[in-house]
């Protein structure tokens, strides 16, 4: 018998063989059809939820150099950052052992040059001041933190004195430059209308992966992608073969 790579018998030298490499070709390319639609349900949901937000209209932001600007004007910058991640094939070594992984991914917020005006998601997302939710606490090392607030509790204002060497200027988490016009710091007024309120997390990002990471929808997804390679397929008999020698 005729011999293949590696010392192993040559398929197509069999009476019956299976196209192995085609049959792992098709399924690869179905797997990751299937990986996509996770990922578009995913984002669509993350988008959705974007949309749904009722982000505060009062004007609470002052940006140095800039007009007051509020939590909505940002929106339409928050909603462009939330955008599908690759999807592709990659290799890689868990326990020392070789796997082949499909790796997709659904991001928003991104740090780029947006992400001046799109980090108010994390707001949203995490909450603010005292109903902050305690996993958005990773926020806080961001930018440059309250040193009249703790995390958790209310937010209350920053001093124009303080820093020494900022003189009431400060960076947000978009990495935008703050100023605050307070005598004061660590008071919470109703006539400092640049605190805002303090607000619940919505956690509008994690949730379209929650309801699209299930075991149930995921699973559906691939079962109906390994459904459409039929590996009876991929089988293949010689039409003719002679006794003694095939």
């Amino acid at each position: 018998m005729a011999r293949g790579g590696r010392g192993r018998p040559s398929e197509k030298n069999n009476i019956i063989y299976f196209r192995e490499q085609e049959f792992l070709t098709d399924l690869k390319r179905e797997l990751k059809a299937a990986t996509m639609t996770i990922r578009q349900s995913i984002l669509a949901e993350a988008l959705a939820n974007a949309r749904k937000l009722d982000m505060r209209e009062k004007k609470t932001v002052r940006i140095e150099g800039q007009a007051p600007m509020s939590d909505r004007d940002r929106r339409n910058d928050m909603i462009a950052s939330i955008v599908a991640l690759q999807t592709e094939w990659m290799s890689s070594a868990v326990g020392g052992k070789a796997q082949t992984l499909l790796k997709m991914g659904v991001g928003a917020m991104e740090q780029n040059s947006s992400f001046k005006r799109s980090y108010v998601g994390l707001y949203y997302e995490y909450g603010i001041g005292g109903k902050q939710d305690p996993s958005g606490y990773w926020i806080e090392g961001m930018a440059d933190p309250n040193p009249w607030r703790s995390a958790g509790q209310p937010s209350v204002t920053r001093s124009v004195f303080q820093p020494k060497d900022k003189k009431g200027r400060w960076r947000d988490l978009g990495g935008n430059t703050r100023v605050t016009n307070s005598p004061r710091g660590g008071e919470r007024r109703p006539v400092l209308k640049r605190i805002g309120q303090d607000f619940k997390g919505e956690f509008w990002f994690r949730k379209a992966f929650t309801k699209y990471s299930t075991k149930k929808f995921v699973l559906e997804q691939y079962r109906s992608a390994i459904s459409k390679v039929d590996p009876r397929r991929y089988l293949v008999a010689k039409k003719t073969f002679t006794l003694g020698k095939d």
